[in-house]
């Protein structure tokens, strides 16, 4: 999926001229992609049953693959609703923004999908991905504690 998204990424200019063939080929490995991630989560899920966790999960990074399916999803929804308007529909702009979601993912379960001798290979990287998106909680705060402060002040001096 990640070199899906990279491939689609780097011949964005290209699908401009692009045939109507090239951008089925893309709709078609899209949709495939898009249907085994769901399948894939419904699996993880079912055997999860009784205690289901749709933020942490197994490996510890579920919200993340949830909100790259949903990415993924809403990005296959404006390919068949506005098909060969990639660069004039702003839904599919907007959309195909976030397509960054689906490499992150990526790169974080990475050093967990390979095999243990890549592990020993990769620690470093895997610790620096790591501390990243240990960071990501704390500076989401961080940001809400400075709006919430900035909408204090405002208030105080427009009154």
């Amino acid at each position: 999926d990640a070199i899906f998204a990279i491939l689609a990424l780097q011949r964005g200019a290209e699908l401009v001229d692009a045939t109507r063939n090239q951008e089925d080929f893309y709709t078609a490995i899209l949709s495939i992609c898009c249907v085994f991630f769901w399948l894939d989560l419904l699996l993880a899920l079912a055997l999860e049953f009784p205690h289901i966790d749709l933020f942490i999960g197994r490996t510890g990074y579920r919200s993340m693959n949830v909100v790259a399916i949903l990415q993924q999803s809403l990005e296959l929804i404006g390919v068949h609703t506005a098909p060969g308007e990639r660069f004039t529909s702003q839904y599919r702009q907007i959309v195909s923004l976030l397509i960054c979601i689906r490499i992150v993912r990526v790169l974080v379960m990475l050093p967990e999908l390979a095999g243990s001798r890549l592990q020993k290979t990769m620690q470093e990287l895997h610790v620096m991905i790591r501390v990243l998106t240990g960071t990501l909680q704390p500076l989401l705060w961080c940001t809400i504690l400075c709006l919430v402060l900035l909408l204090v002040f405002g208030v105080y001096f427009t009154e």
